[in-house]
């Protein structure tokens, strides 16, 4: 599947998001202040150190800074 999905409590519905830039699976992610931060994942054959941003009013992924690590099936706690 490569598919992503937001819900915005303002309009009280389910909205698609573009792609990742690269298929990935068994990543982690959080919401944080409006936007979506995805973390890590793989493909099969490795794992990612990969961090994306989706900001609704922008409408597409940014990268961001990669993690120092290469993670997969993780979890995201924020302090």
């Amino acid at each position: 599947m490569d598919e992503v999905y937001y819900y915005d409590r303002s309009r009280g519905d389910w909205s698609t998001c573009p792609s990742l830039t690269r298929h990935r699976w068994s990543l982690a992610g959080v919401s944080v202040n409006g936007r979506i931060y995805a973390f890590g994942g793989g493909d099969g054959t490795e794992c990612f150190s990969d961090v994306e941003m989706f900001d609704p009013t922008h409408g597409k992924w940014i990268k961001n800074q990669p993690m120092l690590e290469k993670v997969s099936v993780s979890t995201v706690h924020l302090f």
